[in-house]
């Protein structure tokens, strides 16, 4: 500052000085110029009149540079300022919301709020460490909570210093708004409840194995099954029942009327004592796995031959062979597709045997079957088969008579029927707020929404403090 001053007074001590100077040189009646007097030309003089209008305009220069730092000075200074109240703004919004959380407070209703007093908390939120007062409401908006800050006794960050009066409400909502106040208006509608008829049993492999995100339950792949709603009706639940369906099959052998031990094991070809072949005792061997390499044929053994193609899926417009472009007869997947341009023949096969006896007697076997009889008393345990799997029944055909023969299989089956609400119109011409729905409805906001006979409407309207 002193540097300013001095400045200053040498700047306008030279000003007043360049006046007399002036002043004498204009009442000055010498007839001569200065190239006459001193024998030099007049342009090489300095004019001391340009050099006043150079520090006038230095002078004006380094005012306008002053006034430029004085109004960024301000502009910071109110920056900081503002930043700091700021910065209490977003504390006092993340101790209040806590507050509620850790206490229970929330509001859960559509609409309703709370009011939570700076000084139930303490003294957490503070400017130059003094507490700040004030309250905050915190209203539930869709999935939202909406705080309102009303700050007190902060100095220059109390919101009532900061902040405009509140606008006109207005349907139109902004979050960009630094206080918002929400206030919410009501409607209702009439709700009837319904039941669907139940569907068809519908099997497991034809359920999904997760449960809907929504409703969850495990429902059908294919939703047509369920019953047909019109599109105005509100779905509360799909009701599920669950009923076990079963299947059997049995197992059969053969049996036959002499003990006889002169029988051989199995074997394709007569084994070394046992010449003699019991047709009546045939079975066949598991078949092999499919290969390229053509087996040696022989009168026992049946060859299958089928065409193998290699198998893929296209991936970003790649084909991906399955198994590095191994070949095989059947898909490996429901993604695969066939690779027709590509394409050789396998072979599987499988042998008959029989058991081989000597001597003449035969112990004469009967046909497939899953008991013994009284001519045919001995079972050949090495002789069976199993019958086909029943479709599925409501009940089960297994027991203690059958068990020894008979498998069986459950599926589990279900049904649904939709729990479903037709609603209607409102009943309000306008919508009103809180204090008169619970006139009109003449109980609480808290009932009103438990109700299942009334559908609550929400809307809001918006204040803002600029």
């Amino acid at each position: 500052m002193e540097f300013l001053k001095d400045f200053f007074n040498v700047l306008f001590g030279s000003f007043k000085k360049e006046n007399i100077q002036k002043s004498n040189a204009q009442s000055n009646d010498n007839p001569f110029s200065n190239e006459q007097l001193l024998g030099v030309p007049e342009s090489s003089i300095i004019n001391p009149i340009e050099i006043q209008k150079k520090k006038k305009k230095l002078f004006y220069i380094i005012i306008i540079v002053i006034i430029i730092a004085i109004i960024i000075g301000i502009i910071a200074f109110f920056i900081v300022r503002s930043n700091y109240c700021f910065n209490i703004e977003k504390r006092v919004k993340e101790v209040t919301l806590n507050y509620a959380e850790d206490n229970d407070m929330l509001p859960i209703i559509e609409g309703e709020h709370i009011i939570i007093n700076l000084k139930e908390i303490g003294e957490s939120v503070k400017f130059n460490n003094k507490p700040c007062g004030g309250t905050v409401k915190i209203t539930k908006y869709q999935d939202e909570y909406i705080q309102t800050l009303d700050v007190t006794d902060c100095n220059y960050c109390t919101t009532s210093k900061r902040y405009s009066k509140w606008s006109q409400e207005t349907e139109k909502y902004s979050d960009k708004a630094r206080i918002i106040d929400v206030i919410p208006y009501y409607n209702y509608r009439n709700v009837s409840n319904y039941d669907t008829a139940w569907t068809n049993w519908v099997p497991t492999e034809k359920v999904n194995k997760k449960e809907d995100e929504k409703y969850k339950v495990k429902l059908p792949t294919d939703l047509n099954v369920l019953p047909k709603l019109n599109e105005n009706v509100e779905i509360v639940k799909y009701d599920v029942e669950t009923k076990n369906y079963y299947s059997h099959r049995d197992k059969m052998w053969k049996f036959y009327k002499n003990n006889l031990n002169t029988y051989s094991g199995f074997s394709s070809t007569a084994p070394k004592g046992y010449p003699n072949k019991d047709s009546s005792t045939e079975i066949y061997t598991e078949p092999t796995a499919w290969s390229p390499d053509y087996p040696d044929e022989y009168d026992y053994r049946i060859i299958d031959k089928k065409t193998a193609y290699r198998w893929y899926y296209e991936e970003d417009k790649n084909k991906v062979y399955w198994n590095s472009g191994e070949y095989s007869p059947e898909s490996p997947g429901e993604k695969y597709k066939k690779d027709y341009t590509d394409h050789i023949y396998v072979y599987s096969y499988k042998d008959r045997k029989w058991r081989w006896y000597y001597g003449n007697n035969k112990r004469y076997y009967s046909s497939y079957r899953s008991t013994a009889t009284n001519a045919y008393k001995y079972k050949d345990s090495g002789i069976s088969m199993y019958t086909g799997w029943t479709s599925f029944r409501n009940y089960s055909e297994r027991n203690a008579s059958n068990a020894s023969y008979r498998e069986e299989k459950i599926n589990v089956h279900y049904r649904y029927r939709i729990n479903y609400n037709i609603i209607y119109d409102n009943v309000l011409k306008n919508y009103v707020t809180k204090g008169e729905i619970e006139k009109t409805l003449d109980k609480p906001i808290e009932e009103i929404v438990k109700d299942p006979t009334i559908k609550l409407d929400v809307t809001y309207k918006f204040r803002y403090k600029k």
